[in-house]
């Protein structure tokens, strides 16, 4: 497997979902935590996960691209931040719909673990 490949999938698939979150906020946080999405507050919630994850993807891409050496920080950043929506969704988990809970469990914990490693492998 490719690393730095697999690092630039991994980022941008993250600046992409940011976007979508900037964008959409309704739409994709109503598929994260159901029909409270929909309303003004978990929407400026969304638009501000959705910033964070365009910035550190776009960030991180950018650095692997350039193979800046701050790549495997931007790595570990976003791996950090996908182990943080694991356990905020987990908390949440009894006020959630379980097929956002099962989408964002496995979505950001497979993130998280292959930002890692990437992050790792870039480091050596």
């Amino acid at each position: 497997m490719d690393v730095r490949k697999t690092a630039i999938a991994i980022s941008l698939g993250r600046a992409a979902l940011g976007g979508a979150l900037v964008l959409a906020p309704a739409k994709v946080a109503t598929a994260w935590v159901g029909s409270t999405g929909a309303e003004p507050a978990a929407q400026a919630l969304a638009r501000a996960v959705g910033i964070r994850d365009l910035a550190i993807g776009t960030g991180a891409a950018l650095a692997v691209l350039g193979e800046d050496d701050a790549a495997a920080t931007w790595l570990a950043a976003a791996a950090l931040c996908d182990l943080g929506d694991v356990a905020a969704t987990l908390a949440a988990r009894d006020a959630l719909p379980a097929a956002g809970v099962q989408g964002t469990v496995a979505l950001a914990g497979v993130a998280a673990v292959v930002g890692a490693w990437a992050s790792l492998a870039l480091r050596s």
